[in-house]
């Protein structure tokens, strides 16, 4: 959230393009080094303004990286609605996956309200049903979360049967042992630490801009975090003047 004269508080919204390849990572589970996905050659988009500004920035973006003669592609985020249907209008053959933290944080929220007293028992539950989770047995979750439901107290009985509807939601976005083991990413971290570089530059105490200021500044924010800030002057520098 920015702060717009005249206007308020105003969102602006982050997404990133990048590719992706397994590198050897130690897993200190298993005491081995094993192979995992990660981000590489990020490039950056930011926009102040609705669904339809930044899904037509990240779709130009995606064209110039390559996106369409990629020999597979997915898209890593949290649940809301408008960024999976700017998936399906934009990345419509993409491999769609419900970032692992964000439903990590449904099933708390769920476990929280189904024991609100008994401490013990909820980290139990939690930690017995992040494992379901993880085996991509979300469809089991909700309907463990529907039953709970029935017999919890009315303060919880709401809450549990909206996260027993989000885990059936996404289900088929939350298989995430079988992607991990694919060499797919489960996690949206990259394009979370974007938008903390985004906020550190443009939201810190006391920053109050323009509207017309702002939106000249992200595409410049955007170029340095995507290492193309020199292409672009030069195009700026030896374009034809006015």
């Amino acid at each position: 959230m920015a702060f717009i004269l005249g206007e308020g508080w105003k969102e602006f919204k982050v997404g990133t393009i990048s590719a992706v390849e397994e590198e050897m990572v130690f897993n200190r589970h298993t005491l081995e080094e094993e192979p995992q996905a990660r981000t590489k050659r990020t490039s950056y988009v930011a926009a102040l303004g609705g669904p339809e500004v930044i899904g037509e920035q990240l779709w130009q973006e995606a064209v110039r990286r390559g996106w369409e003669t990629a020999f597979d592609r997915e898209v890593v985020a949290d649940a809301a609605a408008w960024i999976w249907n700017l998936a399906t209008d934009y990345f419509y053959d993409s491999l769609q996956v419900v970032d692992w933290f964000h439903a990590v944080e449904h099933l708390s929220n769920a476990a929280e309200s189904a024991y609100p007293e008994a401490q013990p028992t909820r980290h139990r539950w939690l930690n017995q049903h992040k494992t379901i989770l993880f085996q991509g047995e979300a469809k089991q979750i909700g309907l463990q979360l529907q039953q709970l439901a029935e017999t919890a107290a009315p303060a919880a009985k709401e809450t549990l049967h909206q996260e027993a509807a989000y885990f059936e939601k996404h289900k088929h976005r939350m298989q995430y042992l079988e992607w991990r083991n694919e060499g797919w990413l489960i996690g949206s971290g990259t394009v979370e630490s974007a938008a903390k570089q985004y906020k550190h530059r443009f939201t810190a105490a006391g920053m109050r801009w323009k509207r017309e200021g702002l939106e000249r500044l992200i595409p410049i924010r955007s170029a340095v975090l995507s290492g193309t800030f020199s292409d672009r002057w030069r195009s700026a520098d030896y374009a034809p003047r006015n």
